[in-house]
């Protein structure tokens, strides 16, 4: 292989999830790194991270509750579309009831 100049052609490990070039509007960061909450249900957090498995990539999405420091919510799917945090938020309201 060495003496033909043969490689064996390298797997990406990971995978590239954010798409920079978009024109949606962009949230402001109200939290601003101050993760101390005085109650419950005042302030969620959330990430999704993404799994390789044997079957193919496994994106999990979280929410915490900051003053708990639980998850309260969470969704896995196979794919990283909208409906992936839209379920994992359904799940945390449904479950925590917090005041409008």
């Amino acid at each position: 292989m060495r003496k033909n100049n043969i490689v064996a052609r390298k797997k990406c490990k990971y995978k590239i999830t954010k798409y920079s070039s978009h024109n949606y509007s962009v949230s402001p960061n109200l939290i601003n790194r101050n993760f101390t909450v005085d109650a419950a249900n005042v302030c969620w957090v959330s990430d999704i991270s993404y799994i390789s498995t044997s079957e193919g990539w496994l994106y999990l999405c979280i929410i915490l509750d900051l003053f708990y420091r639980m998850i309260v919510g969470r969704s896995m799917a196979s794919h990283i579309r909208a409906d992936l945090a839209i379920d994992a938020l359904t799940i945390a309201v449904t479950h925590r009831k917090p005041n409008p």
